[in-house]
């Protein structure tokens, strides 16, 4: 059976999907420590400001403050990069991200698997996505992220930040929830499994 216009921009979006997936997580994964480092080292740079009350010089107070919440946020940050549970969401992120490349090239050649896989990977990355969003420890390194600022900037901007935070959370869930379902209701249909019926594969 010939391939359908719309298995042909599946196994495009797939295909695209997959490789930028495994880049993104790729990169995830071995740029924890440095993000580490880099975050470390800006709270060294902070101890060599101007103290004081002059113009041009941070209030002590101030100072204190900022430095504990910072060393705080370097402590999430290295709980989030050695948590076992982030690396094996990231590792399991690229894994799905293998299958959807993999999917989209067998749906290209309308194999019998391919439909599987692509229906399969769709399944747990609705699962992944949910449980990152709800249990992840990379909320709690958010929300420390976040109170670095409580105090040290206008309260409205403080509230539209977190505002901002929350809304770009669940909107890339809402995506990825539509996205995913949408692969699922278009396989599942009787006349795009059809198209696969004839593969041995």
């Amino acid at each position: 059976m010939k391939r359908s216009v719309g298995v042909t921009v599946w196994a495009v979006l797939l295909i695209i999907a997959g490789l930028l997936g495994t880049v993104g997580a790729t990169v995830s994964l071995s740029m924890g420590q440095r993000s580490l480092d880099r975050l470390t080292q800006s709270v060294e740079q902070m101890k060599s400001l101007p103290i004081g009350t002059e113009a041009g010089q941070v209030p002590p107070e101030r100072m204190a403050q900022l430095r504990v919440r910072l060393e705080g946020l370097v402590q999430q940050v290295r709980k989030a990069t050695e948590s076992p549970v982030v690396r094996t969401t990231t590792a399991l992120a690229a894994l799905l991200s293998l299958a959807a490349l993999a999917a989209g090239i067998g749906l290209f050649f309308l194999k019998r698997w391919a439909r599987t896989a692509a229906m399969w990977q769709a399944g747990c990355s609705i699962a992944l996505g949910l449980f990152v969003t709800l249990f992840s420890p990379q909320r709690e390194l958010t929300e420390a992220t976040l109170r670095v600022y409580e105090g040290l900037i206008d309260p409205q901007a403080q509230q539209m930040m977190h505002t901002g935070q929350t809304i770009g959370q669940w909107l890339g869930l809402l995506v990825l929830l539509v996205w995913n379902g949408f692969i699922l209701w278009y396989f599942i249909r009787p006349s795009v499994k059809a198209q696969f019926l004839s593969s041995k594969d």
